[in-house]
C-alpha cells in the first residue's frame, strides 16, 4: 500500500486530548487529486514521509554560534555546532542530536501568543511582531536523556550535561530580528 492508498483518508481520534493531525492533497500527473486528513490518527506510511519532508524542508545542521529562524536570533553554545540539528516550523525550533540513528530534540524554542507557565519554561521575552505580543520561552529536555545515556556519545553527554546554564544563557540573548 503506497500514497495512493491514502486518497479519501479521513480519521480522527475523538479521544484524545492533544496531539497532532495533517492535511495532504497530491495532483498527479494524469490530474487526479488525492486528499487526506487525519487527527490523532494516520495511514500506514505517514511517519517515514513526514520524516522525509522534515529532512528535507525543515532541518539545518547548527554549524555556528549564531542562529535565526521565526524572526529571532540566537546565540548558541560552541558545543552545539556540528553536533546539533535545528528542525523548526511555524512559531516552534527543536534542537536535536542524532541519538541511535533516531532524531531526538535536547530543547525547544517556543514562540506563544499567550503567556506559558514558567515551571518547565524559561522566558526568553516578549515582543511585539506583526501588532501583536509575542512570549517567547525555551525548554531543556535533558530529564528525558537519563534512561539513555548508554545510547549517548561523550560530546552529547556533555552536551545534555550543560543544557540547563546554556538554556538561560541562550534565553538571556534572544533577540527580535529588523
Amino acid at each position: 500500500a503506497g500514497l495512493l492508498s491514502w486518497d479519501g483518508f479521513n480519521k480522527s481520534d475523538p479521544d484524545a486530548l492533544d496531539g497532532c493531525g495533517f492535511t495532504m492533497e497530491a495532483f498527479l500527473p494524469d490530474g487526479k487529486k488525492l486528499s487526506a486528513y487525519g487527527s490523532n490518527k494516520f495511514p500506514e506510511g505517514y511517519s517515514l514521509l513526514y520524516g522525509t519532508l522534515i529532512d528535507m524542508c525543515a532541518r539545518e545542521e547548527i554549524t555556528g554560534t549564531e542562529f535565526a529562524k521565526n524572526g529571532l536570533a540566537l546565540t548558541l553554545p560552541e558545543s552545539w555546532a556540528g553536533n546539533v540539528t535545528a528542525r523548526h516550523r511555524d512559531g516552534y525550533v527543536a534542537f536535536e542530536i542524532n541519538m541511535d540513528n533516531s532524531m531526538s530534540a535536547i530543547a525547544g524554542l517556543y514562540l506563544e501568543k499567550y503567556p506559558y507557565d514558567q515551571v518547565y519554561y524559561v522566558p526568553a521575552g516578549e515582543f511585539e511582531k506583526d501588532g501583536a505580543s509575542v512570549y517567547v520561552y525555551l525548554r531543556s529536555f535533558a530529564d528525558s536523556f537519563r534512561p539513555y545515556e548508554d545510547k549517548l556519545t561523550e560530546k552529547q553527554k556533555e552536551i545534555i550535561a550543560d543544557l540547563p546554564e546554556d538554556i538561560e544563557k541562550i534565553a538571556s540573548g534572544v533577540r527580535l530580528l529588523p
